[in-house]
């Protein structure tokens, strides 16, 4: 440990202080370390100072575990020492994308939609990645046709989330994956249970297997360690909005346009309105202000900048900034519960008309 340089954190790497524990967010090795609120205050509060200099504020009653933390921040590399501060400038934490629109989900329904006429649209909204989910069994060849009409758009990534049919063969699934390189992942959703292809190891490539029945888009807003992201976009993106809907356009399975197929609030339907007229309308961009730390419960929460937000099913229906109804993590205690099992918000639940989703939970 240098004692007589100031230290100074790595710009990458971010504490973050929540309501029992804090967190240090390394954006650059995309990882978290959890770390006690004593570290957090010095972190925050005596940063350019030499050990030394750190002791003696907290009148050497510290000393030992001061030693410690500076040992585990040089273990970790989430430090450095300098006596030219000003030479490492801090890292911009503002976000902006050169998009109107960065991405869109799709639902597909009976609705016969103009894809065509809405890759052009996503183009030019500047919209590069794109969520389509289909609810009801399609044979490969309807998905094949819909993915060959990217073929040379700007859309570069996108995730499809299908129902299975018995006659998906994994070679075919995943000779899809390999034909369009733009399919970032291939999710095959509502699996019977115990099929070999969820038994068996995971298949290679950006192909995925699921049991779970989705019918509707209820099944979504689950806020999951599975779904965290730490990077440095994520992070400030979800410091400045919403990281849910920020950005965010999507066409529900009516054709209505909607900023998540979710919400109840439609800007219009696509067969008679433009994604760019729906895009302009009063209210559509209501939701991308919305930050975790103006969210009742999240503004508490150590993972608040790399998790996802939903507005759109919330454990109080009538306060636009109450926590996500299905977020199983409490900040006060750490822990992590099945939302599912909250008595109130399974009545929450039943009210957003979710009584399948708890059917199939046991509830």
């Amino acid at each position: 440990m240098c004692v007589d340089k100031p230290f100074r954190l790595f710009s990458c790497c971010i504490p973050v202080r929540g309501a029992e524990r804090s967190a240090i967010c390394d954006l650059q090795r995309q990882k978290m370390h959890f770390i006690p609120d004593g570290l957090y205050e010095i972190l925050t509060q005596h940063e350019g100072k030499t050990a030394g200099q750190v002791k003696a504020a907290y009148q050497h009653r510290f000393d030992e575990t001061i030693d410690s933390y500076f040992h585990l921040l040089e273990k970790e590399e989430y430090i450095f020492y300098t006596e030219t501060p000003e030479r490492f400038p801090k890292m911009s934490l503002r976000w902006d994308e050169p998009a109107l629109i960065t991405n869109g989900i799709i639902d597909i329904g009976e609705t016969i939609l103009p894809w065509s006429e809405i890759i052009l649209q996503l183009e030019a909204l500047g919209c590069r990645y794109l969520h389509i989910r289909c609810y009801t069994g399609r044979p490969l060849s309807f998905f094949d046709a819909l993915l060959q009409k990217f073929d040379g758009s700007s859309v570069e990534s996108i995730i499809l989330t299908i129902r299975f049919l018995s006659d998906y063969a994994e070679p075919l699934l995943l000779d899809l994956c390999t034909r369009f390189p733009r399919l970032s992942a291939l999710q095959i959703h509502s699996m019977p249970t115990g099929h070999p292809f969820c038994l068996g190891p995971a298949p290679a490539g950006p192909l995925f297997f699921s049991e779970e029945q989705l019918n509707s888009s209820v099944h979504c807003g689950i806020i999951s360690p599975a779904y965290f992201r730490i990077n440095v976009k994520t992070f400030t993106e979800a410091l400045n909005h919403n990281s849910c809907l920020n950005r965010k356009i999507s066409i529900d399975v009516n054709g209505d346009i909607k900023n998540c197929p979710s919400l109840q609030e439609s800007f219009g339907n696509i067969d008679n309105s433009t994604l760019q007229d729906a895009v302009g309308k009063e209210g559509f961009k209501k939701y991308w202000p919305i930050t975790k730390d103006q969210v009742s419960v999240c503004k508490d929460c150590e993972f608040r900048y790399i998790c996802t937000d939903c507005r759109a099913y919330l454990a109080g229906p009538d306060d636009l900034f109450s926590k996500p109804l299905k977020c199983g993590y409490d900040p006060y205690t750490c822990e992590w519960d099945d939302w599912a099992d909250n008595p109130l918000k399974q009545r929450t639940a039943e009210y957003y008309g979710m009584q399948d989703i708890l059917k199939q939970r046991g509830r």
